[in-house]
């Protein structure tokens, strides 16, 4: 994959992997559909504290979720799947109630989004046969 979508536990040495990692993939990618810009630096920039899990996400990526601003309907979702912590980054379940809310929060405004919505309820109703 790439450097700058993973999270830290990913860029040391033999990581573990699991659902988690995803999650914080997804909230890099909701960031960079956000404000229509990619919100990672280029792989060689990613620095040595950031191998060694010492420099924290959401300030590595602090000028994207500014320009994002706090205002925006994902601004939430993005904080919460950039947490440095497996264990602090939402379960898939609750990230797509988190979704599902945030899409019958803005319907109206993003009526083009309602094919997406419907998708998200079809991944939530697969993530009910798994818990």
């Amino acid at each position: 994959g790439t450097k700058a979508y993973m999270p830290p536990e990913a860029l040391i040495p033999d990581p573990k992997y699991d659902f988690k990692l995803d999650i914080f993939s997804f909230g890099v990618l909701s960031l960079y559909t956000a404000i229509q810009e990619f919100p990672i630096e280029h792989e060689h920039q990613i620095t040595p504290a950031v191998l060694k899990k010492q420099e924290v996400q959401i300030y590595r990526r602090k000028h994207w979720i500014e320009k994002m601003g706090v205002e925006h309907p994902l601004h939430p979702l993005v904080i919460k799947c950039l947490q440095d912590r497996p264990e602090r980054r939402p379960k898939t379940k609750e990230l797509c109630e988190l979704i599902e809310s945030i899409f019958t929060q803005h319907k109206k405004e993003w009526k083009n989004v309602l094919e997406l919505y419907s998708q998200v309820q079809m991944l939530r109703n697969e993530s009910d046969q798994y818990r």
